[in-house]
C-alpha cells in the first residue's frame, strides 16, 4: 500500500498536486514518514484511492510524529541505539485556534514546556497533553480548570511547569 502527504501553508499553496508526495516506508520501525519543509503548516495523510484523515494542523516543532489510530502528535527523539521514543505533547488551545487546533509547546528545560502566541484582547486559552481533553490545565493551573482569558492584544509567553497531573501545575500567561 502506499501513504502520501498532502501540505499547504498559510495562503493556502500547496507544495505538490493531489494526493501529495509519497511517503517512505521504514520496516524496521514500522511507520511511514515525510520531512514536512518549513511554513507548511497543514496537512492530510492519504491512500491516494479515497481514504484520508481530517485537515490536521502540523506541530511548531519539526520533530513529529502522528499515529492514525490515536489520532494525536507526538514528539518524536532518536535515541543512540537507533530507537524511537515517543513522548507526550503538551499544547495551547482555545478560541484564538478554534478550540481545535493545538499549538504545540516547546520543553525547554525538563519539565519547563514554553510557546509564545499573538494573542488578541478576550481571547480565551488551556493547555492540554496530547491533543485530548483528559488532562487540560485552565486558570491558576487547575486541572479542568477554566479557560484563561486575555485582557489585552500582544504577544504572549504560556508557560507550563510543576506539572502534577490530576492535581495542579502552574500556568503562567506573560506579556512579551
Amino acid at each position: 500500500s502506499e501513504v502520501y502527504c498532502y501540505i499547504w501553508d498559510s495562503n493556502n499553496s500547496s507544495k505538490v498536486a493531489w494526493p501529495g508526495a509519497k511517503m517512505t516506508y521504514d520496516s524496521a520501525m514500522d511507520l511511514w514518514y515525510y520531512d514536512i519543509p518549513a511554513g507548511y503548516v497543514n496537512v492530510i495523510f492519504n491512500n491516494g484511492s479515497g481514504t484520508q484523515t481530517s485537515d490536521l494542523s502540523t506541530p511548531t516543532t519539526n520533530a513529529v510524529a502522528y499515529d492514525n489510530a490515536t489520532r494525536q502528535w507526538y514528539t518524536v527523539e532518536n535515541l543512540p541505539q537507533g530507537e524511537v521514543e515517543v513522548t507526550d505533547v503538551w499544547g495551547v488551545v482555545g478560541s484564538f485556534s478554534g478550540w481545535g487546533n493545538d499549538v504545540v509547546m516547546t520543553e525547554v528545560s525538563t519539565g519547563v514546556w514554553e510557546v509564545t502566541l499573538e494573542l488578541n484582547a478576550n481571547d480565551t486559552l488551556k493547555v492540554r497533553k496530547n491533543y485530548d481533553w483528559a488532562v487540560n490545565f485552565g486558570e491558576d493551573g487547575v486541572p479542568n480548570g477554566g479557560d484563561i482569558s486575555v485582557q489585552t492584544t500582544g504577544t504572549y509567553k504560556i508557560r507550563l511547569s510543576n506539572i502534577v497531573e490530576g492535581s495542579s501545575a502552574t500556568l503562567e500567561v506573560i506579556a512579551q
